[in-house]
């Protein structure tokens, strides 16, 4: 199971932020990727390169050790993870973050009603414990986005549906691995 969420609040110490998430994790059996909101181009570009990792993974074709890195590696379009974490990884003074929480569900399909919101009210305690607000419209962005990955003025405007651009470079990652 899969959350996505956007978040406003300032990112003051990067270190303690990401030592803040990876107890959190470990604490609620999670994994939690957060990236830099300004670069994302709506839930869908998040959803694919999870999509994307998690087949990775099951392929044995993941770049890097971690669902969360390898999250970032997609969503970024990039090969390494170096220019990965350089293009969408969270610094310090960020005010605007992406949120992917992966519900670690111990192979169970299936979950009853009140397991499902207890699940997901996990996202709130998350944002709390982090000092964020939920805010999910950060995610979207305008077609501006999409030139920090290199798409084009002429390939924005040659498209009826922009986001389809962003796919499209997620899904091209696999073929350049």
């Amino acid at each position: 199971m899969v959350e996505i969420i956007g978040a406003e609040g300032e990112i003051k110490n990067i270190n303690v932020f990401l030592e803040k998430i990876k107890s959190f994790s470990e604490e609620n059996n999670v994994e939690i990727a957060v990236l830099d909101a300004e670069k994302v181009f709506g839930k869908e570009h998040l959803l694919s390169a999870v999509e994307h990792t998690l087949r990775a993974f099951e392929r044995k074709r993941n770049i890097s050790n971690t669902l969360t890195t390898e999250i970032l590696v997609y969503a970024s379009c990039e090969r390494q993870i170096k220019s990965a974490i350089e293009k969408m990884g969270i610094k310090d003074g960020n005010k605007k973050v992406a949120v992917v929480i992966i519900y670690k569900t111990g192979g169970r399909q299936h979950k009853c009603e009140e397991e499902f919101h207890q699940e997901f009210s996990k996202s709130e305690k998350l944002l709390s414990f982090l000092r964020l607000r939920r805010n999910d419209s950060v995610l979207e962005n305008d077609v501006n986005t999409l030139k920090y990955f290199g798409i084009t003025e002429n390939e924005i405007n040659a498209v009826t549906t922009p986001k389809d651009l962003i796919l499209e470079r997620i899904a091209l990652l696999d073929v350049r691995k």
